[in-house]
């Protein structure tokens, strides 16, 4: 689903959706991951911003288990993918 992307020459992180929101619409990238969590609020307004403006935006949203429900709405609402993570289960 992802078109090949160019080396990447950089790469940014931001505590706040609405501070990516408007990075984005500074500098579109081409990958953005939102992690969303159920106690978090502005991930679901983010990513709809940023779709808002950017219909072909390339978002990949970020979860644990507890948080599914959310991850499948916004993959329902535009996502093009889900990363599925458990920081409870030790990696070896």
């Amino acid at each position: 689903m992802l078109r090949p992307l160019p080396a990447l020459v950089s790469i940014a992180g931001f505590s706040d959706g609405f501070a990516l929101v408007d990075a984005h619409h500074a500098r579109p990238a081409d990958l953005i991951l939102i992690g969303f969590h159920e106690l978090g609020t502005d991930a679901e307004q983010a990513m709809s911003l940023i779709l808002g403006i950017d219909p072909a935006a390339v978002i990949v949203v970020v979860g644990s288990v507890v948080d599914a429900e959310l991850l499948v709405n916004a993959y329902v609402r535009g996502a093009r993918g889900m990363l599925l993570w458990d920081p409870g289960t030790a990696v070896s």
